[in-house]
């Protein structure tokens, strides 16, 4: 996993963080590890998917999504789109 998490972060290899982004979903750490990767591929390399993915985690629970981490959540889906 290291190796793949140098790749993502430091390289901005999208093979390798739909890899992480894979091994994450299973061990259902979905919301407490992939957060950052996401945010990370998203600010550092633009990557579409991973703006969508930071959407997908924050917004996973409406029930208790405060006003800031929806307009937060928001512009992750925006940024997706363009």
């Amino acid at each position: 996993m290291d190796s793949l998490d140098n790749l993502a972060l430091n390289n901005g290899d999208t093979i390798a963080y739909n890899e992480l982004k894979g091994i994450y979903y299973v061990g259902e750490q979905k919301f407490t590890g992939f957060l950052y990767h996401a945010m990370i591929m998203s600010n550092k390399y633009n990557y579409k998917k991973a703006s969508f993915d930071v959407y997908d985690i924050l917004t996973s629970n409406n029930k208790i999504l405060d006003r800031k981490t929806k307009e937060l959540a928001n512009e992750y889906l925006s940024k997706s789109k363009k």
